[in-house]
Protein backbone atom coordinates (compact mmCIF):
# COMPACT_ATOMS: atom_id res chain seq x y z
CA UNK A 1 0.00 0.00 0.00
CA UNK A 2 1.29 3.59 -0.74
CA UNK A 3 2.73 5.48 2.12
CA UNK A 4 -0.27 7.01 4.78
CA UNK A 5 0.96 10.74 4.32
CA UNK A 6 0.19 13.76 2.73
CA UNK A 7 3.51 14.39 0.44
CA UNK A 8 2.03 14.52 -2.88
CA UNK A 9 0.12 17.43 -1.97
CA UNK A 10 1.14 20.82 -3.31
CA UNK A 11 1.60 23.29 -0.46
CA UNK A 12 -1.68 24.70 -1.88
CA UNK A 13 -3.63 21.19 -1.48
CA UNK A 14 -1.85 20.32 1.67
CA UNK A 15 -3.25 23.61 3.04
CA UNK A 16 -6.71 23.12 1.49
CA UNK A 17 -6.95 19.41 2.95
CA UNK A 18 -5.60 20.20 6.29
CA UNK A 19 -8.46 23.17 6.47
CA UNK A 20 -10.92 20.52 6.11
CA UNK A 21 -9.60 17.92 8.99
CA UNK A 22 -9.75 21.16 11.14
CA UNK A 23 -13.49 22.61 9.16
CA UNK A 24 -15.19 18.80 10.24
CA UNK A 25 -13.02 17.80 13.42
CA UNK A 26 -11.66 14.33 11.43
CA UNK A 27 -9.36 11.96 13.38
CA UNK A 28 -6.24 11.00 12.14
CA UNK A 29 -4.58 10.12 8.88
CA UNK A 30 -5.13 6.13 8.05
CA UNK A 31 -5.06 5.15 5.45
CA UNK A 32 -3.76 6.79 1.33
CA UNK A 33 -3.44 5.45 -2.05
CA UNK A 34 -1.81 7.27 -4.88
CA UNK A 35 -2.15 6.61 -8.86
CA UNK A 36 -0.49 8.08 -11.73
CA UNK A 37 -2.80 8.18 -14.93
CA UNK A 38 -2.48 9.51 -18.54
CA UNK A 39 -5.49 11.05 -18.78
CA UNK A 40 -6.71 14.65 -17.29
CA UNK A 41 -8.12 15.55 -14.59
CA UNK A 42 -11.72 16.15 -16.49
CA UNK A 43 -11.48 12.52 -17.75
CA UNK A 44 -10.63 11.53 -14.46
CA UNK A 45 -13.00 13.57 -12.01
CA UNK A 46 -16.54 11.79 -13.35
CA UNK A 47 -14.87 8.40 -12.52
CA UNK A 48 -14.00 9.26 -8.95
CA UNK A 49 -17.34 11.02 -7.79
CA UNK A 50 -20.34 9.91 -10.02
CA UNK A 51 -22.02 6.63 -8.49
CA UNK A 52 -22.53 4.99 -11.88
CA UNK A 53 -18.87 5.18 -12.01
CA UNK A 54 -17.69 4.02 -8.41
CA UNK A 55 -19.45 0.70 -9.23
CA UNK A 56 -16.43 0.19 -11.50
CA UNK A 57 -13.68 0.75 -9.22
CA UNK A 58 -14.84 0.55 -5.59
CA UNK A 59 -14.67 -2.37 -3.72
CA UNK A 60 -18.04 -4.17 -2.88
CA UNK A 61 -19.89 -1.15 -4.13
CA UNK A 62 -23.04 -2.41 -5.42
CA UNK A 63 -24.92 1.36 -6.44
CA UNK A 64 -25.41 4.68 -4.71
CA UNK A 65 -28.05 7.36 -4.94
CA UNK A 66 -28.11 10.70 -3.46
CA UNK A 67 -31.15 11.89 -1.32
CA UNK A 68 -31.25 15.67 -2.10
CA UNK A 69 -29.94 16.42 -6.33
CA UNK A 70 -31.76 16.89 -8.50
CA UNK A 71 -31.42 14.64 -12.01
CA UNK A 72 -28.33 16.45 -13.97
CA UNK A 73 -27.24 18.98 -11.41
CA UNK A 74 -23.93 18.89 -10.57
CA UNK A 75 -22.79 17.55 -6.70
CA UNK A 76 -22.53 20.31 -4.08
CA UNK A 77 -21.23 20.08 -0.21
CA UNK A 78 -23.77 19.53 1.92
CA UNK A 79 -25.59 16.79 -0.22
CA UNK A 80 -26.21 13.23 1.13
CA UNK A 81 -25.02 10.04 -1.18
CA UNK A 82 -25.98 6.68 0.24
CA UNK A 83 -23.60 3.90 -1.31
CA UNK A 84 -24.90 0.12 -0.97
CA UNK A 85 -22.22 -3.28 -0.23
CA UNK A 86 -23.50 -6.58 -0.09
CA UNK A 87 -26.26 -6.06 2.33
CA UNK A 88 -24.95 -2.47 4.09
CA UNK A 89 -25.87 1.01 3.42
CA UNK A 90 -22.93 3.51 4.51
CA UNK A 91 -24.82 7.00 4.24
CA UNK A 92 -22.22 10.32 3.08
CA UNK A 93 -22.23 13.78 3.63
CA UNK A 94 -20.40 15.43 1.14
CA UNK A 95 -18.06 18.37 2.22
CA UNK A 96 -16.28 19.99 -0.59
CA UNK A 97 -16.32 19.47 -4.47
CA UNK A 98 -14.16 21.68 -6.77
CA UNK A 99 -14.24 20.36 -9.97
CA UNK A 100 -11.94 19.03 -10.89
CA UNK A 101 -9.51 18.92 -8.34
CA UNK A 102 -10.84 17.87 -5.11
CA UNK A 103 -13.89 15.86 -3.47
CA UNK A 104 -14.15 15.07 0.17
CA UNK A 105 -16.87 13.36 2.07
CA UNK A 106 -17.65 11.93 5.61
CA UNK A 107 -19.16 8.60 6.45
CA UNK A 108 -22.17 9.61 9.21
CA UNK A 109 -24.11 6.61 9.12
CA UNK A 110 -23.31 2.93 7.92
CA UNK A 111 -20.17 1.48 8.49
CA UNK A 112 -18.98 2.50 12.24
CA UNK A 113 -15.98 4.62 12.05
CA UNK A 114 -15.71 8.32 14.06
CA UNK A 115 -14.53 11.38 12.83
CA UNK A 116 -14.16 10.22 9.23
CA UNK A 117 -13.34 12.67 6.44
CA UNK A 118 -12.15 11.08 3.17
CA UNK A 119 -10.17 13.51 0.43
CA UNK A 120 -9.83 12.99 -3.00
CA UNK A 121 -7.31 14.91 -4.80
CA UNK A 122 -6.89 14.69 -8.39
CA UNK A 123 -3.40 16.77 -9.56
CA UNK A 124 -2.51 17.77 -12.99
CA UNK A 125 1.36 17.32 -13.12
CA UNK A 126 3.81 19.51 -15.03
CA UNK A 127 5.54 16.49 -16.45
CA UNK A 128 2.38 15.72 -18.03
CA UNK A 129 -0.72 13.20 -16.55
CA UNK A 130 -2.92 13.38 -13.52
CA UNK A 131 -1.83 12.21 -9.80
CA UNK A 132 -4.95 10.61 -8.15
CA UNK A 133 -4.55 10.66 -4.13
CA UNK A 134 -7.28 9.35 -1.79
CA UNK A 135 -6.67 9.78 2.11
CA UNK A 136 -8.79 8.33 4.84
CA UNK A 137 -8.90 9.93 7.84
CA UNK A 138 -10.83 8.88 11.52
CA UNK A 139 -11.00 7.98 15.02
CA UNK A 140 -10.81 3.97 16.01
CA UNK A 141 -12.29 2.16 19.32
CA UNK A 142 -9.34 1.28 21.32
CA UNK A 143 -10.63 -2.69 21.14
CA UNK A 144 -11.07 -2.56 17.89
CA UNK A 145 -9.24 0.05 15.89
CA UNK A 146 -6.49 -2.37 14.99
CA UNK A 147 -8.61 -4.23 12.61
CA UNK A 148 -11.07 -1.29 11.42
CA UNK A 149 -7.58 0.35 10.43
CA UNK A 150 -6.68 -2.44 8.69
CA UNK A 151 -10.02 -3.06 6.82
CA UNK A 152 -9.75 0.29 5.86
CA UNK A 153 -6.14 -0.03 4.57
CA UNK A 154 -7.12 -2.82 2.32
CA UNK A 155 -10.62 -1.07 1.37
CA UNK A 156 -8.25 1.76 -0.26
CA UNK A 157 -5.59 -0.24 -1.59
CA UNK A 158 -8.29 -2.41 -2.84
CA UNK A 159 -10.15 0.48 -4.81
CA UNK A 160 -6.79 2.18 -6.06
CA UNK A 161 -5.35 -0.73 -7.42
CA UNK A 162 -9.25 -1.03 -9.30
CA UNK A 163 -8.79 2.51 -10.28
CA UNK A 164 -5.40 2.12 -11.56
CA UNK A 165 -6.46 -0.02 -14.15
CA UNK A 166 -9.74 1.77 -14.81
CA UNK A 167 -7.45 5.01 -15.41
CA UNK A 168 -4.77 3.81 -17.62
CA UNK A 169 -2.50 4.50 -15.25
CA UNK A 170 -0.20 2.70 -12.24
CA UNK A 171 -0.30 2.67 -8.28
CA UNK A 172 2.66 4.53 -7.11
CA UNK A 173 4.19 4.33 -3.38
CA UNK A 174 6.19 7.61 -2.99
CA UNK A 175 5.82 11.16 -4.95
Amino acid sequence: MADSNTECLTPSEHAEVEALVDQTGAGRLHAAGHILSPLTAEEIFPVVTENEQLVRWMPSLEGGTYDDRPERAPIAPGMTRRLSFGGQADVERIVAVELPRLFAYQIIGGFPIDDHLAVLVVTTLETGGTRVSWYQYFRSPRLTGVLQRRQVRRFVDNGMTALAVLLEGERIEHC
